[in-house]
């Protein structure tokens, strides 16, 4: 009996350790599970961070690719106004041109015309001074 006794010692404590230890166990695996909790936690909040990071990313590169393409539209515009003014300058050039070609042949006209007034007014005074040359 007293092996029975005995045997039955030993068990009893060895139950009482193994309950000690599945107490430890299920502590330690419920810290685990509100440290999993928090982590989770975490988790979510970094995965909404990051959704809000990506969608002002798309908004961002929605924006560039909106300017890139108002850049590129400009870019033509641009380069049709550079060229529209280099033809209004070679256009100008030649106004200019034909504009002093003009007044050199009105300035030529318009001696042709006074030295044809003078004539006559020439040969007047020429009678009225006796065929001497005033003028000269």
């Amino acid at each position: 009996m007293k092996a029975r006794e005995k045997m039955h010692e030993c068990t009893q404590d060895a139950i009482e350790a193994l309950d000690g230890d599945v107490r430890c166990v299920s502590v330690r695996l419920a810290n685990g599970a509100q440290k999993l909790a928090a982590m989770d936690e975490k988790l979510a909040e970094f995965d909404a961070h990051f959704a809000a990071l990506d969608r002002r990313f798309a908004d961002l590169d929605a924006r560039f690719a909106a300017f890139n393409a108002h850049y590129e539209a400009m870019r033509g515009q641009i380069s049709a106004l550079e060229k529209e003014t280099q033809k209004a300058c070679r256009m100008t050039q030649e106004m200019r041109r034909g504009t002093a070609y003009i007044d050199a042949r009105l300035e030529a006209l318009e001696m042709a015309a006074l030295a044809a007034e003078l004539i006559p007014q020439k040969h007047l005074f020429l009678k009225e001074s006796g065929g001497r040359d005033v003028l000269h």
